[in-house]
């Protein structure tokens, strides 16, 4: 009998260890790379992340209203690559990129003058709207492109709340135009949330990804898929193991 125990506990030490493997690489999972717009993002673990490869079966959904197909739906129909959200909920921050016209020129390329003209130009569309304040427009020189740096705040009613303070950056750079945003709903962001911003996009890599987003995620549940299989049969053979052994028993103890 020694001998049984030791073959089950060691099935049962496989089962427990890929349990704990997979829940490790969930739990280490803080970059995010956006193939389908050639952007590598960093973020803190204590948000909770989407992208358009995030499986149906992640907890994440367990803290919003929406279910995968919609949630993915919604992003694409907004050229949305990337939705996270505290978990009480009170700021969001997005990832959206486009195709940039061919007339339009990347940020590094163009001169001081011309970022002036730019900001300027859109600080007066800015302020043309009804209930927003414009606080600054800035230039940011990330690693690998100028970016040009908004901080607003939205007070319009049809928002449905009463203000929505909002820090943005937008940039245009290999063929896309980028706007990174945070929006924080009914009270003002706080230090440590505009320095984790900050420095997500401060350490966000413009790079060549191969791959798309569809496949991964395809690849991903299928991944999923399989060893949830592959445990429920090892566990399945675990128990027919046990109660075989039991039956043996009983008729080596029959009289």
């Amino acid at each position: 009998m020694k001998k049984y125990h030791k073959i089950i506990f060691n099935c049962m030490a496989v089962i427990i260890t890929l349990l704990l493997t997979a829940t490790t690489v969930l739990a280490a999972d803080k970059e995010y790379k956006l193939k389908d717009i050639d952007l590598t993002v960093t973020a803190p673990d204590d948000l909770i992340v989407f992208t358009r490869e995030t499986t149906a079966s992640n907890p994440n959904y367990d803290y919003i209203d929406k279910e995968a197909l919609e949630l993915t739906a919604d992003m694409e129909q907004k050229n949305m690559y990337l939705y996270a959200i505290d978990k009480d909920s009170t700021y969001d921050i997005t990832i959206i990129a486009t195709r940039a016209p061919s007339s339009l020129e990347y940020y590094n390329n163009c001169t001081d003058e011309e970022i002036d003209t730019i900001m300027a130009t859109n600080r007066r569309d800015l302020e043309a709207i009804p209930n927003l304040t414009v606080n600054s427009i800035d230039v940011y020189e990330q690693s690998d492109t100028k970016m040009i740096r908004y901080d607003v705040v939205n007070a319009s009613e049809s928002d449905g709340l009463n203000k929505v303070y909002i820090i943005e950056y937008d940039t245009v750079f290999q063929d896309f135009e980028y706007t990174i945003k945070l929006q924080s709903y009914g009270k003002e962001i706080s230090d440590d949330t505009l320095r984790m911003f900050d420095d997500m996009v401060k350490n966000m890599s413009f790079s060549e990804l191969s791959g798309s987003s569809v496949r991964t995620r395809i690849v991903n549940e299928a991944l999923e898929l399989f060893i949830g299989a592959a445990m429920f049969i090892a566990f399945l053979g675990i128990i027919l193991f046990i109660l075989n052994m039991s039956k043996k028993n009983k008729k080596k103890h029959v009289l």
